[in-house]
């Protein structure tokens, strides 16, 4: 059987259930399961409108 690999990028500026941004992204990744590998969260400073940071993967 073939291996597939994908590569997903995951961002947010909103707290959500789980705390912040980067806590947000950490659970969207435990609950996909089967990760290889993981970046540093960055955050980054919002462009237009928004006050909020960041957070991404």
């Amino acid at each position: 059987m073939p291996v597939t690999s994908y590569a997903l990028a995951l961002g947010s500026n909103r707290r959500g259930l789980h705390g912040g941004p980067a806590q947000s992204v950490r659970a969207a990744l435990a609950a996909i399961g089967g990760v290889v590998a993981v970046s540093a969260v960055i955050e980054t400073v919002p462009v237009g409108p928004s006050q909020r940071r960041f957070a991404n993967m």
